[in-house]
């Protein structure tokens, strides 16, 4: 273990080490896909660039309308941040250039690409033309990550109420689809076969909605995952993720300071918290698992958005509360369309299926978002952050003990 560590230290060491520095006046001409949707303010959108060990805090006109997933050319000067902010660089409105994906992998560049995105803009379509509005355009969202063809208004009733991540494609929307065809399929070909459908399938649903970073490592996630479980192996699921993750940050350890990353562990570790701290809300009928596992990512999600974005809605987490359990089954439903679209009248019956949990979705939010209080302003720092989740795993572990010690 402390060999493990010292390799990982070295590795993190050496490369911000041989990293290279920005400065005031340094011209950035590079490629960036937005792996987070931009956070509005003062009319202005801001994300963060990821360059090897540092973060450089672009700000563009809101008119820009850029999302999650959008890939752009950058150009444009670093300048010194305004006194008091976190970031010690800025990108002050730069050049933009909307450009293709720089992420997708070599095989599916070209051929599988482009058919990957006619059968996505295929799928909306016929969302949209099946479904009344607003349930068509939140199932494109939650499945595909649709977002464009969104009406403005139930746009705005998202970030009011803290549910844009609702139909942004994440590593968590992979997450909890991921691991459905191979669940599906285990009873009628067996586990190994299908644990070898369901890899194939998220990587065609990674391609499916773009090959955006944080879909594909949750998709290396998933594959880890597969692969364990493909070769027979009994493991504990917290053991396994740490591999994982320490295996990404080997290859890649500029990623630890990658939000979307973070948010990715949030996730993956917050469904297995949800799952084993809150058992008895698990086992209430129907939503329970979910509503455990949507509890537990939202527990270690939070900090992080505190951390950075200075922000929490109270609304939000209500909202999600209400809401966050039904989307593993949208997601699930949305799965089934997707098999079943050159079958439409069965597609169709899936649709109308999802209809009931759809219009309790968008009413919740529609209905919510004209509150205008509970918005928690709090902006964490680092030592807060890391006291925080030292409280949380402190607490976690503690009850699982005395859990132990009882039975």
């Amino acid at each position: 273990m402390f060999f493990l560590l010292l390799v990982l230290f070295l590795r993190f060491f050496f490369a911000w080490y041989l990293a290279p520095k920005p400065f005031a006046g340094e011209t950035i001409n590079a490629d960036y896909c937005l792996p987070d949707e931009p956070i509005i303010f003062a009319k202005a959108q801001i994300f963060y660039y990821h360059w090897h060990f540092h973060r450089l805090k672009v700000s563009v006109p809101e008119k820009a309308n850029l999302h999650f997933g959008d890939c752009l050319h950058l150009f444009g000067k670093i300048t010194a941040c305004e006194t008091g902010s976190r970031d010690p660089f800025c990108l002050l409105n730069p050049k933009l250039t909307a450009k293709e994906s720089d992420f997708t992998p070599q095989i599916f560049a070209a051929f599988f690409k482009k058919r990957l995105t006619n059968f996505r803009e295929k799928l909306t379509e016929f969302y949209l033309r099946v479904l009344p509005y607003p349930e068509s355009d939140l199932l494109a969202g939650i499945v595909l990550g649709e977002k464009k063809k969104m009406d403005k208004d139930f746009f705005a009733s998202l970030q009011k109420t803290g549910t844009l991540h609702l139909i942004v494609a994440s590593g968590y929307n992979l997450l909890v689809i991921g691991g459905l065809p191979a669940g599906i399929l285990a009873n009628i070909f067996g586990r190994r076969l299908a644990l070898v459908f369901g890899f194939i399938f998220v990587w065609f649903y990674a391609g499916m909605v773009g090959f955006t970073p944080p879909v594909v490592r949750a998709a290396l996630i998933l594959s880890f995952l597969f692969l364990a479980q493909f070769l027979g192996k009994v493991f504990n699921h917290f053991r396994l993720l740490l591999i994982v993750f320490y295996l990404l940050l080997l290859v890649r350890p500029e990623w630890l300071i990658d939000v979307s990353f973070q948010l990715t562990a949030a996730a993956c570790f917050g469904m297995l918290l949800g799952a084993k701290k809150f058992k008895k809300i698990a086992k209430i009928p129907v939503f329970g698992k979910d509503l455990a596992g949507s509890l537990g990512v939202q527990i270690l999600a939070a900090p992080l958005i505190l951390f950075y974005f200075g922000k929490n809605s109270l609304l939000g987490l209500l909202v999600n509360f209400l809401i966050l359990p039904l989307v593993p089954w949208l997601m699930g439903i949305g799965l089934v369309s997707l098999l079943l679209f050159f079958l439409p009248p069965l597609a169709k019956l899936a649709l109308f299926a999802a209809y009931p949990l759809l219009w309790w979705v968008s009413a919740v939010i529609n209905g919510l978002s004209h509150l205008s209080f509970a918005e928690l302003t709090l902006k964490l720092t680092f030592w807060q952050l890391t006291l925080t989740y030292i409280l949380i795993f402190f607490l976690f572990f503690r009850a699982l003990r005395k859990k132990g010690k009882n039975n």
